[in-house]
């Protein structure tokens, strides 16, 4: 009987201990992976780390007694075992909401397939990663960036299932050799860690199942290896913003499969003859290095490229029109090729502006910049009055003004133009009194109040500055809105229509209405003189004629001719 006792006693003391097992988690769950998921909220929910109180709020599922296969962050199996384990800043908005140490039973979670913990920079500032890490052997996905570990423990190189796995945004100023063993990864990104101050570490080369390599500003420095060609499947390079000098090995002309390569912001010094032989490409990124020489002719076999990027470099020689032919495909829809010293003249496809700037041609390559970004322009402001429909009439008063060859000149002037509209919506008569050989003084005076000294485009201009026009008046400068693109300039009451236009001479802005000059008022010379036709409006004369007298026979658009005041 007492043998009887003891045996119910231990019974109800292991049923006791079991259920005290999956304390938190429902009573099916498995106790393992209970006890996992128990001690990580425990160790990361920041209680006594000040001010952090609590993890996961608003997520109050976590140890709520629920299923664990319902709370937010975890996926399970078919048989109820945790195989995924998501908490890259789902427990609460905004993230950064793990504080504390990862503990060391996490590896209880032998059916797990995928953990992140990315985005929780208070896992790596108040612990580490645990070296138990290496005995989660079904993981397929790693994902610990952004959590501000400072050291990689080797037992990661255990996990030979592992095919991603996730490092950028940490601390690490070194990687254990024995992630070469990985041999089945084909993701790697490590960017934005400090592991700078020598070559990139060699075992990656071991890693020939490579689809995607990011080691994107980690301050590498040296040549860039040989050995990058034995990832032959590998499609995606991000090498930039890091510190290689010298040429890009002939040995990568292997990569066949090659589609982004991005080296930018480094100090590579060609573009190499045979970059053609990358026929997969459809990004290629080199700008902000120190490439000189000229653009290879073999470029232009690129035909699957959509994204060039070439400025901010030393290029020069001529502009390789191979270029212009891939932009003629269709494919290449981003090219950046400022700031380098090509020759001059450019092609066509290579007299683009910066954005804000009238584009002539369609699809144009961007090329702009200093030191011999984009080439000056061939035509005058005069040039441009001629071949500009919007403002054929400003090119009329210019040769009655005879200033067609001061704006021919040297300059430079900024012009602010009026279109054809804004000389139309003069008062009747205004201008075909203007034009009159005896109103030349007159209309000079008119022109140059629309002229200034120097270079000043759009963005040059300040809210409230005044200048100085050529006929010796000031004008008000205004700018209401911040969008570089979308807000409004005025100079005085005539506001800046479209983009302005970049002349040999000069800059042409654009005006929705006429300047005229303060000193000449409504009833002046400007006026409709004796004989002028005129409109039924009596400020269209001026003068002894002061009174617009209805006629028949007048030109189409007037009532009448100025004729002398009426006598009382």
């Amino acid at each position: 009987m007492w043998t009887l006792l003891k045996i119910f006693a231990a019974l109800a003391f292991l049923h006791v201990s079991l259920a005290g097992s999956n304390k938190g988690c429902k009573s099916s769950d498995n106790a393992d992976d209970c006890t996992a998921l128990r001690d990580l909220y425990k160790a990361t929910n920041g209680t006594g780390i000040w001010p952090f109180s609590g993890w996961c709020q608003g997520q109050e599922e976590w140890m709520s007694g629920s299923s664990y296969c319902t709370w937010t962050g975890v996926t399970c199996d078919a048989t109820g075992r945790v195989s995924e384990l998501d908490l890259d800043g789902k427990c609460k908005s905004g993230g950064n909401n793990m504080i504390g140490p990862v503990p060391d039973s996490i590896s209880l979670l032998t059916e797990l397939t995928y953990l992140s913990f990315a985005g929780n920079p208070g896992l790596g500032e108040h612990g580490s990663i645990p070296d138990s890490i290496g005995q989660l052997n079904k993981l397929t996905g790693l994902n610990l960036g952004n959590c501000h570990f400072e050291i990689l423990p080797a037992s990661v190189g255990q996990l030979n299932k592992l095919t991603i796995l996730v490092l950028s945004g940490n601390g690490f100023r070194s990687l254990p050799d024995s992630l070469g063993q990985l041999n089945k990864l084909t993701t790697l990104v490590i960017n934005e860690c400090p592991l700078g101050g020598g070559p990139i570490p060699a075992f990656i080369g071991n890693l020939t199942l490579l689809t995607e390599l990011n080691l994107f500003g980690c301050g590498f420095q040296g040549a860039l290896p040989d050995w990058i060609s034995n990832l032959k499947v590998l499609p995606k390079l991000d090498l930039s913003y890091n510190q290689f000098t010298g040429s890009i090995p002939e040995s990568w002309k292997q990569l066949k499969l090659l589609t982004d390569l991005n080296l930018s912001y480094n100090q590579i010094t060609n573009i190499p003859d045979w970059i053609g032989e990358l026929t997969e490409l459809t990004s290629l990124q080199l700008q902000n290095n120190s490439l000189t020489g000229a653009v290879p002719d073999s470029i232009g076999q690129l035909t699957k490229v959509g994204v060039l990027e070439l400025q901010n470099n030393e290029l020069s020689g001529k502009f390789n029109t191979k270029i212009c032919d891939l932009m003629g495909t269709n494919k290449l829809n981003t090219c950046l090729m400022g700031n380098n010293k090509f020759e001059c003249p450019l092609p066509k496809c290579a007299e683009g502006n910066p954005p804000g700037y009238s584009t002539p041609y369609k699809d144009a390559c961007i090329l702009y910049g200093v030191d011999g970004g984009v080439c000056p322009p061939d035509d005058s402001i005069a040039d441009l009055a001629v071949i500009m429909p919007e403002i054929s009439t400003l090119f009329t008063a210019l040769k009655a003004a005879d200033l067609v060859d001061m704006l021919s000149g040297k300059g430079p002037f900024t012009v602010f133009a009026p279109t054809n509209k804004a000389f139309a919506a003069l008062p009747n008569g205004t201008l075909a009194n203007l034009l009159k050989p005896e109103n030349k003084p007159q209309l000079v005076k008119v022109l140059t109040n629309h002229l200034t000294n120097g270079n000043m485009h759009s963005t040059d201009f300040n809210d409230g500055e005044k200048l100085k026009t050529l006929e010796g008046e000031e004008v008000t400068i205004r700018i209401f809105g911040d969008d570089p693109i979308g807000r409004v300039i005025s100079i005085d009451s005539a506001k800046i229509t479209g983009f302005e236009t970049v002349a040999s001479n000069g800059i042409v802005h654009f005006l929705d209405s006429v300047l005229l000059p303060t000193q000449y008022t409504i009833d002046g010379p400007l006026l409709g003189q004796c004989g002028d036709p005129c409109d039924n409006l009596d400020f269209s004369c001026g003068g002894e004629c002061g009174i617009c007298t209805p006629s028949k026979s007048v030109p189409p658009g007037y009532t009448g001719y100025c004729i002398g005041k009426a006598v009382e």
